[in-house]
């Protein structure tokens, strides 16, 4: 968010209803849906199961290995110095557990909701700023889509719910800034966005066919001090 967590937690992006969803993108989708909302959707019919079980396990997080002052990730064949005092983890807890292989970033390891993630997407477009744009309108359609879905809950529960309407709350989003750079030597587009109390920050970095995907988010009130953190440290990032 100035643009993740999101995400909460991460990675990334949320995609277009109907699209089919892989283990990367569900990671995107359930980083703002928690693991018992989900379950409620799935009991009044409204998620199809497979895609609940999808974005249940991107919940929980995966990784392999100690910590260190870089964070890795082999799947996105991906590289960059974390900020002073930032590791590389997965969830544990209340929180965050360091763990070096860690799916995610984070700056305080007692904040579950501020985490950053990297995935790598085939490149379908002719351009970074057509594919950018491309990303924000799935992700608003694929808001949209939660947003109905958990109002149809609750109409069949015949109740209102506020854990639902926290859950749509984060959904609703907005792009307040976006800008280009250069990554490594590659085309890259940063934005900024809204995300109910949640501020996200997503940065797109070209690679040939595919998109490097950097996303990272936390609360309103601490997000642009590690937004700025994070950004000291682009010079630093290695994708080839």
């Amino acid at each position: 968010m100035e643009r993740y967590g999101r995400s909460g937690f991460p990675a990334g992006a949320f995609f277009a209803a109907g699209r089919a969803l892989s283990a990367k993108q569900a990671r995107g989708a359930g980083r703002w849906l928690s693991a018992e909302v989900l379950a409620v959707l799935a009991r009044a019919g409204a998620v199809a199961p497979l895609l609940v079980t999808l974005l249940v396990a991107a919940l929980a997080g995966a990784g392999c290995g100690g910590g260190g002052p870089r964070y890795e990730s082999a799947e996105a064949d991906f590289s960059m110095e974390l900020p002073e005092g930032w590791r590389q983890g997965e969830p544990g807890g209340s929180g965050w557990r360091e763990f070096s292989g860690g799916f995610y970033f984070y700056p305080d390891a007692d904040n579950p909701e501020t985490a950053g993630s990297v995935l790598d997407y085939p490149f379908e477009a002719e351009t970074l700023a057509g594919y950018v744009d491309e990303m924000i309108q799935s992700d608003a359609r694929m808001n949209e889509t939660m947003i109905r879905m958990s109002e149809v809950a609750e109409r069949l529960a015949g109740a209102k719910s506020p854990e639902l309407e926290r859950e749509r709350e984060g959904l609703r989003t907005g792009v307040l800034t976006k800008r280009t750079l250069t990554v490594d030597g590659h085309e890259a587009v940063e934005v900024t966005l809204s995300q109910g109390p949640m501020r996200r920050l997503d940065l797109y970095i070209e690679r040939s066919d595919e998109v490097v995907f950097l996303t990272f988010a936390a609360p309103e009130e601490v997000f642009e001090g590690y937004a700025a953190a994070l950004r000291e440290r682009y010079d630093t990032i290695e994708v080839d």
